[in-house]
Order: structure tokens, then sequence, then C-alpha cells
């Protein structure tokens, strides 16, 4: 029976094969062939073999190597390598490993040599490869990494292979907690049980809250009387702090001189309706008295005109402006006598008006004690609404204005605000207040009377001033005055 070899070429060029070497080969049988080609098999590099990287498509036939020379066999792989099949040449189609006797057909004088496939051969190992037919060592094998493969778990490790059991899952672990967490294996502190407020004190405190949770509410305390001046909506107990009445030594000059204009509040006779309180007085003296030591001045106790005067003007924002006339007598003043008297800025000849502006001639009158508002038509509500007559040529502050008594040709100005004798500027000072006329409220002084001289009305300080120079806009005591 021939020996068989296998050249299996279609691998070669990944692993390195070894064969004879061309000495070898000379003058050998076919059977002597087929020894060198197993010997190189299973020992190389030796004298007679030799380690190739891959071998050609076709290699010389088992007949052609018999009794071979060294040339004729260098010559024949010469020739199988670079002309392919040919008379001495077998093609490499198979890609057998050796299979020792008879690995062709009976008879086959094909020349077959085996291909070694270096690799790892354990099946147990990473890197197997089912086509190694000798292990190379190079054989790898899995890391076993233990640690917690729950990627939910609070200490997963990415890099773990294998869970070790250590995973762990915070939470509350206490079943009697709100917030129990069945799934938590490790208590994290967060446990609360039925929060709430938990002070006794407070006005939500909750017997069955266990955690308090900072919601406890406290009483307010302060006035809880409506009717007092420092009633408090947000109170809850009263602390006895209630204050019903101002007295002359707490309220405001401006407070004295409202409570002056009204009277019945807290057993006296003062007080005032404009937001700021009662005041309780034992007479409006007092009153005169605590604002005279206010305002740096001694006022008049009593008040005896025999005429009317001017008790309040106002310049303010856009046109509010009026003139307050007030009746001090006992006796009802018909108006048909009386007009308002003016000129624009610097007159026209120095001391004497330039228009004469009547009241109506029925039924303009002034009631004992009662007032009479002269008015801008184009005035706010709360000045409208105290208004007898509209003008809307009344001052800008630098325009002088007389109540004058008479008629236009033979007339008394019994009061006055400013002069007839030139423009004064912005306007004229009062109580020591540069342009007091404009942008400002005067107020007249109780127990004052009318006074044709305006030097001496607006005086040169706060004391000797007939008038309070109040704020712009400040309306509150319109349409009432007393003395």
């Amino acid at each position: 029976m021939k020996r068989a070899l296998l050249f299996a070429l279609g691998l070669a060029t990944a692993n390195a094969v070894c064969i004879p070497k061309s000495s070898s080969l000379l003058n050998l049988d076919e059977e002597g062939v087929g020894d060198a080609f197993e010997l190189c098999l299973n020992s190389c590099p030796t004298d007679s073999c030799e380690e190739v990287v891959s071998l050609p498509d076709c290699v010389p036939s088992v007949e052609s190597l018999i009794g071979a020379t060294e040339v004729d066999v260098d010559n024949y792989r010469a020739n199988c390598a670079n002309y392919g099949d040919s008379a001495t040449c077998v093609a490499d189609a198979l890609g057998c490993d050796w299979v020792g006797e008879s690995g062709g057909a009976s008879g086959s004088d094909e020349t077959v040599v085996s291909q070694v496939v270096q690799g790892c051969t354990d099946v147990t190992a990473n890197n197997y490869d089912a086509a190694a037919t000798v292990d190379d060592g190079s054989c790898t094998y899995p890391v076993t990494v233990l640690g917690c493969t729950d990627a939910a778990a609070d200490n997963f490790d990415a890099n773990a292979t294998e869970d070790d059991g250590s995973c762990t899952y915070a939470g509350c672990t206490d079943a009697a907690a709100d917030n129990f967490d069945a799934n938590a294996n490790t208590d994290d502190g967060s446990c609360y049980y039925h929060p709430g407020c938990t002070d006794p004190a407070a006005l939500n405190y909750d017997s069955t809250a266990i955690t308090d949770d900072g919601s406890c509410t406290y009483p307010v305390s302060g006035c809880t009387d409506p009717a007092a001046l420092n009633y408090d909506a947000n109170a809850i107990t009263d602390d006895g702090s209630c204050t019903h009445c101002l007295t002359t030594a707490s309220a405001t000059a401006n407070q004295l001189r409202l409570a002056y204009q009204s009277s019945g509040c807290c057993g006296g006779e003062g007080y005032t309706t404009s937001g700021d309180g009662c005041l309780a007085t034992a007479s409006k003296l007092e009153i005169v008295d605590a604002l005279g030591e206010l305002e740096g001045c001694t006022q008049q106790s009593t008040n005896e005109c025999s005429d009317l005067f001017i008790s309040e003007v106002a310049e303010g924002s856009s046109n509010n402006k009026y003139v307050e006339i007030f009746n001090p007598t006992n006796e009802v003043i018909d108006l048909n006598d009386y007009a308002l008297a003016r000129v624009n800025n610097s007159p026209t000849i120095v001391g004497e008006y330039e228009y004469w502006d009547p009241f109506p001639l029925s039924g303009a009158t002034i009631l004992p004690g009662d007032v009479y508002v002269v008015c801008h038509g184009a005035a706010e509500e709360p000045i409208l609404s105290e208004c007898d007559k509209t003008l809307n040529y009344l001052s800008n502050g630098d325009d002088g204005l007389c109540l004058a008594k008479g008629t236009e040709d033979n007339y008394t100005c019994i009061d006055r605000v400013g002069d007839f004798d030139g423009d004064p500027g912005s306007g004229w000072e009062v109580a020591g207040i540069s342009d007091a006329t404009v942008d400002h409220t005067l107020v007249r002084k109780s127990g004052q009377c009318g006074e044709s001289d305006w030097t001496v009305s607006a005086g040169t300080n706060t004391e000797d001033s007939q008038w309070f120079v109040m704020d712009m806009d400040d309306w509150s005591s319109i349409g009432e005055y007393s003395v």
C-alpha cells in the first residue's frame, strides 16, 4: 500500500509548516519519501527538515521525488510553485492534515503534505481554536471578579463577573415607619413616623404625631379690639396693648388741626375722621395750646372775627386748586356783597386788581361756622365734592388774590393771599418757606381773622405766620374749619 501524504496549502499562509529538506529526499523510494515527511511533521527544525511559512499551490508528486537528485527536487518545487499542475506536480486542493497511511484513493500517487495549525486546543479556554492541531501555549481563561452585579444596587460593580451577594439597597428598614422600604437592606436613617406638630402649646398641635415636621403655628399676641387705634387683625391673644384715644402729647400737628375742626370722640371734644384715630381732649383750648407748642407759637384762645376770611387755599398738582372762605360770625352772610379780585402775575397797574370774579347773584350764602369753596372745574373728586363754585382762573401760586367786599369801583380787601405789587417769581414765602403759595396747601391757624396786609399774614417764620404750610395735594381739611 502506498503511503499517502496530504499537502494542505489552503491553511498554510497563517501557520508555519515543516517539510523535508531537498537533500533529505535524495534517492528515496516511495516509502522513504513518506517517512521523511512524517518525520518532519513530528520534529522540526532538524538537519533533515525545514520550516516554511506557506506552501505553493502545487507540490511535486511522489513519483517525481523517487530517486531524484537535490537539483531535481529544487527544480520540481520551483516549477510546481510557478506553473501549477504538470506531469511532475499535484495541485493542492484538499486542505487536510496528515492522515497517515493511504490518505488518498487506493493506488493513488498523490503527494500530500501535512498542514500544521498552531493555536489553543483547550476547549475550556476563552480563545479555543477548533482548527488548531498543535497547542502553542496561547490559551487564555476567564478571570472571575466577585462583586455586586445588580445595576439597581447602591454598590453596583460594573467590573464584577460573578455576584457575591454583597449588593446593598439603602432606605428605611423599619416596618413601623411611614416610609418603610421593603427592598432596603441597609438603613440610611431616613425613617420618619407620622410627621406633624408635636408642641402642645401650638395652635395645630397633633397628639398623634411622632416626628415634628416644623409646621407648628403659635398664637399671635396683640390688640384684638377692632375699635382700637392699634387693632391687629392677625392677633389671636389680646395682650392689653389696645389704645383707643390719642393724647395731645402723642398727636401730630396735623392730627391736632383735624381734631380741632371736629368733635365727639373718646368722651372729649375733638377727634379726627381722616384715619389718624381719635383725640381725647378736655377742651379745644388744650388742642390750641398743644398745637402752639408743636408749632412754636401761642395761639389765640378766642376769636372775635366780624367778617369773612380765607381759611384755606391750595395750589396743587394739575388743576387741583381751590380757595375756602369761612364765616366766623353768628349770622348768615350773603355773598352778593363780596367777590374775588385777582391779578395775573405782574398787574398792569401796581396795587390794583385786573379781574373781578363775583359770586352767584342768588343762593350764594355762608351759614355761621360754615365754609364756601371756590375750585377749578377740572379738580379731582375730593375737591369737587366740596366745591360750591368753579373758577378756572385760580392762582398758579404767583397770582395775587383778594377777598373783596363792596363793588368793582368801591371795595375793601378784607383778606388776601399774595399781593398786587408785582410778580413774585414762582410764589410767595410763607412762614419762612420759599414759594409756599405754589405746590402747597395753606391752612389758616385757628384764632385768626382776615388780614389785608399780606406781609403780616404770611409772617417770617412758623411763630408769627397766620398759616400752616401743608404738603402739596393735602386736602384733608377741605370743607370744614373751626376757630
